[in-house]
């Protein structure tokens, strides 16, 4: 996932790539509890519509085909996890 790319262009990426679909990986990323310390800290702000946009860490991943996107999603914000903790 190059550098700059928002959560947008990630999903639309995971998905032509077959990965996940990307309205399924938009929510997962936003909504699921992973119980990383980080997302405690992150509020719901009514002014931005991804709540996690920023936390998904640019990097190479590997993949299977037809993945879940909640397992995902889990992969890139415990990443970011272990880049900033």
């Amino acid at each position: 996932i190059p550098e700059g790319y928002n959560l947008a262009q990630i999903a639309r990426r995971l998905q032509k790539a077959g990965i996940c679909d990307e309205n399924a990986f938009i929510e997962a990323i936003n909504t699921a509890d992973f119980g990383l310390k980080f997302q405690q800290h992150v509020a719901d702000d009514p002014l931005k519509i991804l709540k996690m946009e920023g936390y998904a860490f640019p990097d190479t991943y590997q993949f299977k085909k037809d993945a879940d996107p909640t397992e995902v999603a889990r992969v890139f914000l415990t990443h970011f996890d272990s880049q900033i903790t």
